[in-house]
C-alpha cells in the first residue's frame, strides 16, 4: 500500500519531466559551448549539424565516451586546438601523434564525423577501441603538447587579429592629399602598362593614350554604397594633358576634368589607398 501511495506521489513528477522533455527543457544534452551545441542526438560544430549514425554491425566497436584521433604532424597543433576550442578533454596520446580523446557518451559517432569534417584529410577520427592508443606514453596533454597548445593557439590568435586588422573601419574622412596620391597611383600604373588602349568608335581601330597629371583637387569622398565601412568614394578635378599614338603629352595641352576614384582604408599605413 505505501509503495502505491509512493508512485502515486510521484506520479505528478514524472508526467512534469515527459512534458518537458517533450518541450526540450528537461534534456540530458551535455552543454556545449560557443561553437558546438547539443540537441538530442545531433551534434552542431560551427554551424554544422551531425546526426547520430543509424545502428549497424559496427556499434560494438563503439569506444564508450572516447574517438581516437590520428594527425599528421603538420597539423597536430591545429588539432589540439580545436579539441580545447570544442571543450573535449584530450585523456592521452602516443608518439605517432595518436590522440585518445573524451567526448559525452553516445555522441561518439558525430564527433567522429565532425572531426573529420572541419579538421581536413590530414585529421582523421575513429571509433573503435582497437585504435585507441594504448599504451599511452601520457595521459592529459602532457607539457610537450601543452606547449603545442599555446604556440598554435597564439598563431591563431595572430591570424585572426590581422584579419580583424585589415577589416578595421575608416576612422575618418580620406584627405586632399590620400585622394591626390591615390589618382596619381591610377595615372602611374596606367602608364607603366604602356598607356590605355581605345577602340576607335568611327573605324573599329586601337589606339594607345597616354596621359600626365599635373594637378588634382578632392571635391568630395562620401562612404561607399557596396562596403560602407572601409571603401570610400571620391570625386575631383584634374588638371592633365592626353595623346595618342607614339606621343608625349605636353603641359601646353593640359585641360581640366572630372575624375572619380574608389580608395580603401589602410591599417597599416593609416591611409587610403587607391581602390578599384
Amino acid at each position: 500500500m505505501r509503495q502505491t501511495v509512493s508512485c502515486a506521489r510521484a506520479l505528478p513528477a514524472v508526467l512534469a519531466c515527459l512534458l518537458a522533455l517533450a518541450t526540450s527543457g528537461c534534456s540530458n544534452a551535455p552543454e556545449g559551448n560557443e561553437y558546438v551545441d547539443y540537441d538530442g542526438t545531433t551534434l552542431t560544430v560551427e554551424g554544422t549539424e551531425f546526426e547520430r549514425a543509424r545502428e549497424t554491425s559496427f556499434d560494438h566497436k563503439v569506444y564508450p565516451g572516447r574517438i581516437v584521433i590520428s594527425a599528421w604532424p603538420a597539423a597536430l597543433p591545429r588539432t589540439l586546438v580545436h579539441i580545447k576550442r570544442y571543450g573535449l578533454i584530450l585523456e592521452g596520446h602516443t608518439e605517432n601523434s595518436r590522440l585518445l580523446v573524451k567526448v559525452p557518451e553516445g555522441y561518439e559517432w558525430q564527433w567522429a564525423a565532425a572531426i573529420e569534417s572541419k579538421l581536413g584529410r590530414e585529421t582523421t577520427a575513429s571509433t573503435d577501441p582497437k585504435t585507441a592508443p594504448l599504451p599511452m606514453l601520457a595521459t592529459g596533454p602532457g607539457p610537450g603538447l601543452r606547449s603545442i597548445v599555446q604556440m598554435a593557439e597564439e598563431r591563431e590568435a595572430g591570424a585572426a587579429g590581422a584579419v580583424r586588422a585589415k577589416r578595421t573601419p575608416a576612422p575618418r574622412d580620406p584627405l586632399p592629399e590620400e585622394v591626390r596620391q591615390a589618382i596619381r597611383d591610377r595615372y602611374a600604373a596606367i602608364e607603366k602598362m604602356g598607356g590605355m588602349t581605345f577602340s576607335l568608335p568611327s573605324n573599329g581601330a586601337s589606339t594607345v593614350v597616354h596621359a600626365r597629371l599635373y594637378d588634382v583637387s578632392k571635391i568630395a569622398c562620401s562612404p561607399s554604397v557596396h562596403d560602407r565601412q572601409y571603401s570610400w568614394d571620391c570625386s575631383a578635378t584634374i588638371k592633365r594633358s592626353i595623346c595618342s599614338g607614339n606621343c608625349t603629352p605636353s603641359f601646353s595641352d593640359a585641360t581640366e576634368a572630372p575624375e572619380r576614384i574608389s580608395v580603401s582604408w589602410n591599417p597599416e599605413t593609416q591611409r587610403f589607398d587607391a581602390g578599384r
